[in-house]
């Protein structure tokens, strides 16, 4: 949205479901949407463009967290886990799994070391991570 005319400047199109949550990358070029669809949208700024879809989750997807570099992006859903995704490549490096209902929310350490998860099982989890 166009601030303060409140215009809308763009609308970006490519979900089959409900986009439940973003991600914008540091440098404000890559934006990232998850969706009740299973899947996780890579789009160019400003162009729109929707330069890739990661698949892996077997259910929505509700919550994502991007690394302070922008190399590593976290994706929490319905499927109770916590995928792991290099960028740029979008590969899934690892799936955390521990959480027995699914991940509403995700937060990162602003060092990029340690992961929040919050679930439906009425838990936080603290993950440690790779530095």
């Amino acid at each position: 949205w166009g601030l303060p005319s409140g215009e809308c400047l763009q609308t970006l199109s490519g979900h089959s479901y409900y986009v439940f949550t973003l991600a914008l990358a540091p440098d404000g070029r890559t934006l990232y949407s998850g969706s009740k669809d299973n899947t996780i949208k890579v789009w160019g700024l400003p162009s729109g463009e929707c330069l890739q879809t990661l698949s892996g989750h077997n259910y929505d997807v509700y919550t994502l967290a991007l690394a302070p570099d922008g190399r590593t992006l976290y994706s929490g859903s319905w499927d109770k886990t916590i995928k792991v995704w290099g960028l740029p490549s979008g590969e899934c490096l690892q799936t955390l799994s521990g959480h027995s209902y699914y991940v509403f929310t995700l937060a990162l350490a602003p060092d990029g070391r340690t992961l929040y998860s919050g679930s439906k099982d009425n838990t936080i989890k603290v993950w440690g991570l790779p530095s």
